[in-house]
């Protein structure tokens, strides 16, 4: 019997288990697109990258907050970046990278090693794609399985979901083929263990999201706003690479530095972004500075209130914004979806 068909078979509830499971079967399919295959495809184009002059700027081992069951926990994470050089027939400019694989599955006795393998200062060879050097790896290959592990999770609860209703057709089938319009001891224990669970995931969710906020402030989302008010503006880039600071050698912050006119006057910036760089972070500008090459003409972003304030990336690299809506709409959702089955529950007679 076909899912189209077994659906005025099934009660509400059922009906809920019903598509939920087909949401997350589909699920199973917008993951392997979005990013197993692109991922797994990543991995062995890294057979082809070549190699570049590199040299370790930052190794050392840090310590990561996690919070796990309402108990919070800190682990050791190797941290390596790498400044390189990639060989190509333009100028030469330096790139930042940060990755050890496109895909490094880490172990608890893994984090050491690295930083024993990759010391701070040493010079190495950095694997690099030829025609976009920004996507550089110090190790090529890497294992794959991993990438199959999100689609697996959803493939596991789709079945699950579906698995529940197909319990409750079959149930149907022998009554007759008529939907139960009650709900029996069993499907009361099903029902408050979903709700439950659907609880305690919006519970976690909104309390991450305020962790959040108090850890990160909501400096990174005002300024995206700030930013969407600036005007567009032609501009001539001066300078593009990466640098160390002076009196800290392992920091090393992007550099570009444009030319533009605006309110009579012809200026220079060499403001990325509103919100400062942290070294941890400006890895994530490697595809920014190499597509700003010395010479080429960009659209850069100005204040109309302040000529004098003009950025290159009008919003972060990391989507502030785009993440707190994330982080909003998820919560939301899942609330949502409680407040229909607690509807549903309702509006069921429980049979004892």
């Amino acid at each position: 019997m076909s899912s189209t068909a077994a659906g005025p078979l099934l009660g509400p509830i059922d009906r809920s288990f019903l598509w939920i499971g087909r949401a997350l079967l589909l699920a199973t399919v917008v993951v392997l697109g979005v990013f197993t295959v692109p991922t797994v495809a990543e991995i062995r184009a890294t057979d082809g990258y070549v190699q570049a002059p590199g040299r370790i700027v930052h190794s050392a081992i840090e310590t990561r907050v996690v919070h796990d069951n309402g108990r919070t926990r800190s682990e050791p994470v190797a941290r390596v970046r790498y400044l390189f050089t990639p060989e190509t027939g333009g100028s030469a400019r330096a790139l930042l990278g940060d990755r050890i694989q496109v895909l490094h599955v880490r172990t608890d006795g893994s984090e050491r090693e690295i930083v024993r393998r990759y010391r701070e200062g040493a010079a190495v060879d950095v694997w690099h794609d030829a025609e976009e050097p920004w996507r550089a790896v110090l190790e090529r290959g890497g294992p794959t399985w991993f990438a199959f592990f999100p689609p697996a999770v959803t493939l596991f609860l789709g079945a699950l979901f579906a698995g529940l209703s197909s319990r409750a057709l079959r149930r149907a089938v022998a009554q007759g083929g008529r939907p139960s319009v009650e709900l029996d001891p069993d499907q009361r224990r099903t029902l408050g263990g979903c709700l439950w669970g659907v609880a305690s995931l919006f519970v976690l969710l909104a309390v991450l999201m305020v962790v959040g906020i108090a850890w990160f402030g909501n400096e990174p989302v005002v300024a995206e706003f700030d930013a969407a008010g600036f005007e567009p503006c032609p501009a001539v880039i001066e300078e593009s690479t990466f640098i160390a600071s002076g009196d800290r050698p392992a920091d090393v912050f992007p550099r570009v530095v444009f030319r533009y006119r605006a309110a009579g006057k012809v200026r220079t910036s060499d403001q990325l972004t509103l919100r400062p760089i942290a070294p941890a972070a400006a890895a994530q500008f490697a595809e920014t500075v190499w597509r700003a090459e010395p010479g080429s003409t960009v659209t850069v972003y100005v204040d109309p209130e302040d000529a004098a304030r003009a950025v290159l990336v009008p919003g972060s690299v990391g989507g502030a914004v785009g993440l707190s809506l994330l982080g909003l709409l998820v919560p939301g959702a899942v609330g949502a979806f409680a407040l229909v089955l607690f509807a549903q529950a309702r509006r069921l007679r429980v049979s004892d």
